[in-house]
């Protein structure tokens, strides 16, 4: 009984390597599509998202007129504030649905349209702040 409870394991890995070197044993997968780019659709789903839900707060962090005065006295008494986040802008974010929360979110500054300006180097930075600070880093960006 004992020879073979310690010759199953290898029996098993005999039977493995066997299989891999007999010639023509291939497994094939395939997955049928129908041509079409789903995420273009999940973008336009979650900017419709984020035009229904009330991201005022989101969006006002964004562009920087949330918190510029508090960020500028910190600035001055060297108190870094770079991820100080709005906390309404957690709450208003947390309310969008999970799969369009980064997309919707990225879509606030797209709809600001400062593209190529420093503003809109300062707000992507934003919303890596609310990334980070509201959705604990879980954006595939």
């Amino acid at each position: 009984m004992a020879k073979l409870i310690t010759s199953t394991p290898l029996i098993c890995i005999l039977l493995v390597i066997i299989a891999s070197a007999v010639p023509g044993y291939t497994t094939t997968t395939t997955t049928a599509t129908d041509g079409k780019d789903h995420s273009f659709y999940v973008r336009e789903i979650c900017k419709e998202e984020a035009n229904r839900k009330d991201l005022s707060s989101c969006e006002n962090y964004i562009i920087g007129q949330s918190r510029r005065i508090s960020e500028d006295m910190s600035a001055k008494r060297g108190i870094k504030n770079r991820h100080h986040v709005p906390r309404r802008c957690c709450n208003q974010a947390s309310k969008l649905w999970a799969i369009c929360r980064c997309e919707s979110i990225m879509y606030l500054l797209e709809k600001q349209g400062h593209i190529g300006s420093q503003d809109f180097d300062e707000g992507k930075r934003r919303i890596k702040n609310i990334i980070d600070v509201c959705f604990s880093s879980v954006c595939p960006y």
